[in-house]
């Protein structure tokens, strides 16, 4: 959901799972080529507040990685798609901070991280 209100507009429109993502800035609102993404499960007592925090926990994992990345100068846009150079093992592992974890991803690309309800 681009612009503002998205935690609550999620709650309205029944999603399931809800996030945040990292991406570069274009001249359109909230798009551009991603960077990584984290989601987050909806679940049923939700309401804004309890839905922002936790997407807020992943936001904590997911914006340092990608500055990291970018001021490593590990990551390039080809044809609007972000590819990440050169492995990390700290993406590889599990924060016992967050409970997040990352996806089985193509080597190369974009990461999503879900983490567990």
């Amino acid at each position: 959901f681009p612009g503002l209100d998205t935690h609550a507009r999620a709650l309205a429109a029944g999603c399931k799972v809800h996030g945040a993502t990292v991406h570069f800035v274009t001249s359109e609102l909230d798009h551009g080529p991603i960077v990584i993404q984290a989601a987050v499960p909806v679940l049923a007592g939700d309401d804004e507040a309890s839905l922002a925090a936790r997407v807020l926990r992943q936001e904590h994992v997911i914006y340092p990685r990608a500055v990291r990345w970018f001021v490593e100068g590990r990551l390039t846009v080809e044809d609007g798609i972000v590819r990440v150079g050169a492995s990390d093992s700290t993406s590889q592992s599990s924060t016992s901070r967050s409970s997040a974890t990352q996806s089985s991803a193509t080597p190369g690309a974009s990461q999503l991280i879900f983490q567990d309800a």
